[in-house]
């Protein structure tokens, strides 16, 4: 609406830096300067010399965060809208790096031989998981640059083929940990086909396509193999899930240095 009417001598500055960036489209195109704006509007059909509403076009990630400059209201509140999405940005690394280390550092004590493992060794482990994973992605965001989004992407792909088959499978009486390793190891594979079959640079898309197919593959194949061998209602899989289903036992048996 403040921009609709304007001749292209009037563009304010940060809208031709935006649409340089790819966030703003003129006409239909992304000039980065007065004379490829006039350039690019010219090509267009019946234009007259000042914009319509059609000619201007953005995305989301500028409606967020330029729709303050738009509106003229200062640089204060761009600058709020730029401080939460860094805030949302710093709360998902920093699950990420908690999740990565927890797992790494609680499995690496918390074994089947090892249940007495000290709980300050478990500790003292996850925090060096924790900081050599911050060091280590600060190094390589320093050498090149990487889209968050794909990371994302990435992660909940792997969720989906790793630990979902896996949490399905866990409230299947007749599966077994062997069984469970089979179907990671499909579901992995699958991914991992799709994604090499594809010949493309990983995108969004890919990766949730390399997701489908693994969680689906892993989740048929841990099925289709709990069947080769017979039901022991006597087993760990078993009783874990009846203490579930009927609330009888001591299902998740916490440590003791939990």
């Amino acid at each position: 609406a403040s921009v609709t009417g304007l001749r292209l001598t009037d563009l304010p500055p940060f809208l031709l830096e935006a649409s340089a960036q790819g966030f703003v489209a003129i006409c239909g195109a992304h000039p980065a300067t007065i004379a490829q704006a006039r350039e690019a509007c010219a090509a267009a059909p019946t234009f007259a010399g000042a914009l319509r509403p059609g000619d201007l076009g953005v995305t989301s990630e500028y409606l967020l965060l330029g729709l303050p400059g738009l509106s003229a209201y200062g640089a204060a509140l761009p600058g709020l809208a730029m401080a939460g999405r860094m805030a949302i940005g710093l709360v998902l690394a920093a699950a990420g790096f908690l999740a990565l280390a927890t797992a790494l550092g609680d499995g690496a004590f918390y074994l089947p031989h090892k249940p007495y493992a000290l709980a300050s060794r478990r500790l003292a482990a996850t925090r060096f998981i924790l900081l050599c994973a911050i060091a280590g992605s600060a190094w390589l965001l320093g050498r090149q640059t990487t889209d968050p989004r794909l990371l994302i992407g990435v992660a909940l792909g792997l969720s989906a083929v790793t630990i979902a088959p896996l949490l399905a499978l866990a409230l299947w009486p007749r599966a077994e940990g062997q069984d469970g390793a089979i179907a990671l190891v499909t579901g992995l594979a699958l991914a991992e086909a799709i994604i090499l079959l594809a010949g493309e640079p990983m995108t969004i898309g890919l990766a949730a396509a390399a997701a489908v197919g693994g969680f689906a593959a892993a989740a048929l194949v841990g099925f289709a193999v709990s069947f080769l061998h017979p039901a022991d209602p006597t087993s760990e899989g078993a009783a874990f899930v009846h203490a579930m289903l009927h609330g009888q036992g001591d299902a998740l048996r916490p440590d003791k240095g939990a």
